[in-house]
This record gives structure tokens, C-alpha cells and sequence, in this order.
């Protein structure tokens, strides 16, 4: 694994691999990786549902409050550690790639993998003695295996993010489903041979185990090809102050972005059921958010490696990002706050209603956070994550205040409040910041088109959720929201022609048998200006 000495710092290939691609090769390319976001996201929301709601019912809020604040202190060990080194890995191996400069991004790789190791195993011992001093004694062992997986998370995140900077993110897939069913085979033997949070933590640890030993093979088997190459002093230099940089933003993310809230929420409320209601729906709100991953994901690696090779194709990719995410974050999400009260109840119960007004501020807060994405990349691949740093500790002072000043009162729903409010004004500010740096164009009329369309879509869903029982209310809202959604769309006038141009070259991407289905749905979304028709589909 280590680059010998004497080797030239710089292993090019032929200058064809580094040829900037067009719009819609991008679309093409984005396209496919979406699929397989979209399969990741969809495994990883059955895992959820699979094992959440049994431990929930199970377990009942008191208990599951103490593990999961438990777990997520445990997890933010491993997200410190996680976020500079392997940012680095994705940022300049995606650079390097995209330039044909493998060597280079094949040394980026080893060097940040063997130091994110080191890093590793000194965050899990220390979190190690803190578990063995702080924890209740019952909850010990469950601390232990949970600060265990700390070392495989981390470890984790550089293959898993040097093969997003492959752009071929088919290659995580297997470690993904791999982990997922470990998971869910123990949470299942937990439950059935009365295991208890021990048993499920145990599972949490190995399927971290399993998941590691599956991406690291996929990642080697296609960098270990690659020629050899040393760091120059200057990239190494780069390397170290961006990921200080991004270490600085992670424990601002930690406050403005993450469940931090629950730390004040526990000190300030000692009913250990609020925190539990707070993780339930703050939860909910992020695998919501995680759909979003099914573009955004996709094009957030497609953005990093054009930088690499053309800054400026990576502007217009962010003004259609925008229009995209909220296509997406806004049906999703507010449909969630809509249907909030039948969610809670038929999923968790009775014990768990509490939680309700808790997810509809989670939801609805959390629409700003989808369009969080785009912008943090475009300012990470220009290295200009100074002004994130620098508005997330005003955004992090923000989140504490709000925290002292809302979760006396409301609890739960004030600590909700807090963090989504603190996390709007974030991203409103990188947005101005990065409209106003990169000159970027964003499409304000229609992204007030498409809130219109969302906001008349959760008043039907609401109103469906007062009438009926909370098992149609959930069916029937979903179907009706939909319906009122795209038919929404197509008064307004929300989607373009340009739109309807992307989505005809994924044509070949759906399955043969509902070709016919995509045309219709194309054409009754956007139908073809009168005399046209449509190059690919011959104008059905």
C-alpha cells in the first residue's frame, strides 16, 4: 500500500479521460448514480422501518431516550474524526481524477486512509474510558459496543467516499446491503431471545465491521491498478488546511446540524421521554432528507469531479440543483407534516403520541436543510469553506440561545424549533454567499411556484388526515397528495422544457415494460409546444 520512493509525484493518463463532458453526459451520468442512491436510500429506509419501529414499541420512549442519547454521543465520536480527512479524500482524489492525474489521486487515497486509521483508534480509546466513567452501569456494556463501532465508522468513510469520487457509486452497494441485513438479523434475535439494547448494540458493531470489509475491497480493487505516485509538498500543505478546515465545520455541523439540541434538552427537561420524542422525529425528518440523496448525492459527485475539470460548468449545475431539490423537498416533507398525526400513531402507537407536534416542526424546518447540499459543495470544491466555517459558528451561537430560550416552555418541540430554525438561517446565508461569489443565476420565480404547489398539497393532505382513521388517512393522503401535487405542477407551469429534455435522456434508463408509462406522465406533465415532437420518443 505505500508509494515507493523515487516515483513521480504525478501519473497522468492519456489526455481522453479527462475531457469535459456536456449537459446532458452530466444528466447521463448523474442519472445512473442516482439509481444507485436511490437503491442505497431505499435499502437503508427498509432497514429503518424494519428495526426502529419493533425497538420502539418495544423499548417504550424512557428507556429508548437513554440508549439513543447514549448512541449518539457515541456517533459523534466517529463523525469528528470522519469529517476532515475523508472530505479530503473525496474533494482532491475527485480533483485528481478528473484531471487524469491518478497517481496523485491514488497517493491521496493511501495517505488519508492511513491517517484517518491512526485517528481512528486514539477517538475510540479515548471513548472507550469516557463510557467506562460516565455511563449508568446497566447501560455499560451497550456504551462499550456502541463506542466500538467508532473505529469501523471511521474507517469506513475513505473507501466510501473515494468510490463516490469515482463517480461509479455501484461499487458501495454491496457493503451498504451487506451491513443493513447484519443489522436487522440482530436487532430480529434481540428481540425474539430478549437480548435487550445489548443485543442490538452488539449488531450495530458488526455490522459496521461487515460493511467496512466490503467497500475497502471494492475501493483497492480499482485504485491498487492505479500507477503510483508521492504527494507534492504543496498538495499536502492544501490537503492539511482543508481538512482543519472541515474539522472546525464538523463541530459546527454538530451543533447546527446534528440532534445537538438533545444535549440541552436532557439538562434542561428531566423528562428523559422528551429526548426520545425529539430523536423519533428529528429521525423521520433526516431519512426524508436521505431521499434527496437520490440527486443530490449524485450530483454533488458529478459537481466535484467537473471542478476538476471545468469551473465553470459547475454554475449552471447549481441553479438546476435548486429548482430539483425542492421538486423533491418540498412534496416530501411537508407531506410528511401533514400526515404527521397518522404517522405517529399507526406506526409507534399511542405511547409515542407526544412526538406529533414534534415531527410537524421537524418536517416542515427541515425543507431549508435539503438545499444545504448543493451550495456546501460548490464552496468546498472552490475552497471556500472559510465562510462556512466562519457563518456556522454565528449560526451555532444562534442554535444555543434558541435552545435555552424555547426547550423550558416546549420541550421537545421547542428544541425542534430551535435547531430548524437555526439550520434556515444557515443555509440562507450560504446561498447568498455563494450566489454572490460564484455569480450564480437562481430560478426565484419558480422556486415560488413550486412552494405553492407544496403548500396547497399539505392542505389536502391535512384535511384528509382530520377526516378519516389513521390507516386511511395515511393510504389515502399519500395518493391524493401526490395527485394534487403534479396536477399542481402542470397549472403553474413549475416544469420547463428544458426539464422535459433531461428526463427524455433517461428514457433508456426505465424498465422496458414502462416506457410507455414514462411517455404519458412526460407528456401530461409537460406536454410539446403544438407542431413539436420529441426527439426521443417520436412524439408519443
Amino acid at each position: 500500500m505505500s508509494e515507493r520512493e523515487g516515483q513521480s509525484p504525478v501519473s497522468p493518463t492519456p489526455p481522453s479521460t479527462a475531457v469535459p463532458r456536456g449537459g446532458f453526459g452530466n444528466t447521463r451520468t448523474i442519472a445512473r448514480n442516482s439509481v444507485w442512491i436511490g437503491l442505497q436510500v431505499g435499502f437503508s429506509l427498509l432497514v429503518v422501518f424494519l428495526t426502529s419501529i419493533p425497538i420502539a414499541r418495544t423499548f417504550g420512549p424512557e428507556k429508548l431516550g437513554y440508549y439513543n442519547y447514549i448512541q449518539w454521543l457515541a456517533s459523534i465520536s466517529g463523525v469528528l474524526g470522519s469529517f476532515g480527512i475523508p472530505i479530503a479524500t473525496r474533494k482532491y482524489m475527485s480533483e485528481y481524477l478528473g484531471r487524469g492525474e491518478q497517481g496523485l489521486a491514488r497517493a491521496v487515497f493511501f495517505s488519508t486512509l492511513r491517517l484517518q486509521t491512526l485517528v481512528g483508534l486514539g477517538i475510540t480509546a479515548v471513548a472507550f474510558v469516557v463510557v467506562l466513567i460516565a455511563v449508568l452501569p446497566e447501560y455499560r456494556w451497550i456504551g462499550i459496543f456502541l463506542v466500538a463501532g467508532i473505529l469501523p465508522s471511521m474507517v469506513i468513510s475513505v473507501p466510501s467516499l473515494a468510490n463516490l469520487a469515482s463517480e461509479d457509486l455501484s461499487k458501495n452497494v454491496a457493503g451498504i446491503f451487506a451491513g443493513g441485513v447484519t443489522f436487522c438479523v440482530f436487532v430480529g434475535l434481540s428481540l425474539l431471545l430478549d437480548w435487550g439494547l445489548l443485543g442490538i448494540a452488539i449488531g450495530m458493531f458488526v455490522s459496521k465491521l461487515v460493511e467496512l470489509v466490503l467497500k475497502m475491497r471494492a475501493a483497492l480493487r480499482w485504485i491498487n491498478p492505479l500507477p503510483q505516485g508521492l504527494l507534492p509538498p504543496d498538495l499536502k500543505r492544501r490537503m492539511f488546511l482543508f481538512s482543519r478546515d472541515n474539522f472546525v465545520l464538523m463541530l459546527l455541523n454538530i451543533v447546527v446540524w446534528d440532534r445537538s439540541d438533545a444535549v440541552f434538552l436532557k439538562m434542561l427537561n428531566s423528562d428523559t421521554s422528551q429526548v426520545a420524542f425529539f430523536f423519533l422525529a428529528f429521525n423521520i425528518a433526516e431519512k426524508v432528507l436521505s431521499l434527496l440523496k437520490v440527486f443530490t448525492g449524485a450530483t454533488g459527485v458529478t459537481m466535484m469531479v467537473q471542478y476538476g475539470r471545468n469551473e465553470d460548468s459547475v454554475r449552471p449545475m447549481m441553479a438546476t440543483a435548486a429548482r430539483y431539490v425542492a421538486l423533491v423537498a418540498v412534496p416530501l416533507l411537508l407531506g410528511v407534516a401533514a400526515i404527521s398525526d397518522p404517522l405517529i400513531r399507526l406506526l409507534y402507537g399511542e405511547k409515542f403520541v407526544a412526538a406529533i407536534p414534534v415531527l410537524l416542526v421537524c418536517a416542515v424546518l427541515a425543507i431549508p436543510k435539503a438545499f444545504l447540499e448543493p451550495a456546501q459543495m460548490l464552496l468546498l470544491s472552490s475552497e471556500k469553506q472559510g465562510f462556512i466555517v466562519r457563518w456556522g459558528v454565528v449560526c451555532g451561537a444562534v442554535n444555543v440561545l434558541l435552545d435555552f430560550l424555547l426547550i423550558p416552555p416546549y420541550a421537545a418541540v421547542g428544541a425542534a424549533m430551535a435547531n430548524g430554525l437555526a439550520q434556515t438561517m444557515a443555509v440562507l446565508g450560504l446561498w447568498v454567499y455563494a450566489t454572490r461569489s460564484s455569480n450564480l443565476q437562481i430560478p426565484y420565480s419558480g422556486l415560488a411556484r413550486i412552494g405553492t404547489c407544496g403548500l396547497v398539497m399539505a392542505a389536502v393532505c391535512g384535511l384528509v388526515s382530520r377526516l378519516l382513521h389513521p390507516l386511511p388517512a395515511l393510504l389515502i393522503g399519500v395518493l391524493v397528495g401526490a395527485a394534487v401535487f403534479f396536477a399542481m405542477l402542470r397549472l403553474t407551469g413549475s416544469l420547463w422544457q428544458e426539464d422535459r429534455n433531461r428526463l427524455e435522456q433517461l428514457r433508456t434508463l426505465v424498465p422496458k415494460y414502462t416506457v410507455t408509462w414514462f411517455d404519458r406522465l412526460l407528456n401530461l406533465l409537460i406536454p410539446l409546444p403544438p407542431g413539436k415532437t420529441s426527439p426521443v420518443s417520436g412524439g408519443i
